[in-house]
């Protein structure tokens, strides 16, 4: 009896076994382009543990038919279009990018799909993500569309001013939606090279970039700030304005006047500390008004008063290179 039982248990190991075998894999997996012909879709297989792993891979092996230097940012044309929302120049949000996908953490790719999940006999699972060219294509059209009469808005309201600031807020606008369609186009030559071709460039993203720094060199600066060792914030304070494009004058457009402070704080006896205290503002020397305001104080230590005097003016400069400009940016936004 107690052999029959061991020959039943290896019949039934055999049969599981033979069972785990002769599992079905579907069409796709064995030959993804009869199941998704090339000339419908672009596909790509992923795998992993789970069915998220498996859609990431999926969604990772699809976005190397993109490859792109083309370096668009998805955050500055939404806060773009926030703008026109509240000027009621666009009442919707675009819902048509909602299953976009993050590519080489650059691109975002429209209108990604999934295919079945398949669980192979080793317990992998497996699935596919898809693009229909047809219906892909179609909204790439819409949203290039879209994106051009947005551009149109901003240069018509930088047609209609003679302030050479917000001249300049109006063409960074237009060149942040032609960016970001000179990378839609290029992803819809990849799915659709006839409707790619078909979306030509209405607005160059090099032309508009070229008028963005032809106004920026007509916006001029000068910064003065007391207390000041070696004008090391001076020194920051001038490179932000000369980033974005601005040039340096005796009788500037916008005066930058401030002062900086440190006091020595004896609060260790292993550590030195010093309070360091900055008071800024930026002004419209056409009108005379205060457009930015900057009053920020701190407290940095190091081994030495030196060193902490070192450490707190690097401090310093630190908070003002993203301080002075995000508050530009929300400037020249503020006229939009």
């Amino acid at each position: 009896m107690k052999s029959v039982k061991i020959i039943l248990g290896l019949l039934l190991l055999f049969l599981v076994g033979c069972a785990s075998t002769n599992i079905s894999v579907p069409v796709w997996m064995t030959d993804k382009n009869q199941a998704y012909p090339q000339d419908k879709y672009l596909s790509a297989l992923g795998s992993g543990d789970t069915y998220e792993d498996a859609m990431r891979v999926a969604k990772g092996n699809l976005s190397q038919i993109f490859q792109s230097n083309i370096v668009s940012s998805s955050t500055t044309v939404q806060k773009y279009t926030e703008i026109l929302k509240k000027a009621e120049v666009i009442q919707t949000e675009d819902t048509k990018s909602e299953s976009s996908v993050q590519v080489s953490s650059i691109q975002s790719l429209i209108n990604i799909k999934f295919g079945e999940k398949f669980v192979d006999d080793k317990g992998v699972t497996h699935t596919l993500a898809y693009i229909n060219r047809q219906e892909t294509a179609k909204i790439y059209e819409e949203k290039i569309s879209a994106n051009e009469e947005n551009m149109e808005y901003f240069l018509d309201k930088a047609d209609e001013n003679n302030d050479e600031i917000l001249k300049y807020g109006c063409y960074k606008a237009a060149t942040a939606f032609a960016l970001q369609n000179k990378e839609l186009v290029e992803q819809l030559r990849v799915i659709s090279q006839k409707d790619a071709e078909m979306n030509i460039e209405i607005h160059s993203y090099a032309e508009l970039s070229a008028k963005v720094k032809e106004i920026g060199k007509k916006i001029t600066y000068s910064v003065e700030i007391d207390g000041d060792a070696n004008d090391a914030v001076k020194g920051m304070t001038e490179t932000i304005f000369s980033n974005l494009g601005f040039n340096g004058a005796k009788k500037p457009l916008l005066a930058v006047k401030g002062k900086v402070s440190l006091e020595k704080v004896d609060l260790s006896k292993s550590t030195k500390f010093y309070n360091w205290t900055i008071n800024l503002k930026i002004v419209r020397t056409d009108n005379g008004k205060t457009i930015i305001t900057i009053d920020e104080v701190g407290r940095d230590g190091a081994l030495s008063y030196e060193r902490a005097k070192q450490v707190s003016y690097y401090k310093m400069r630190e908070f003002l290179g993203t301080e002075i400009q995000a508050k530009l940016n929300a400037y020249f936004d503020s006229g939009l």
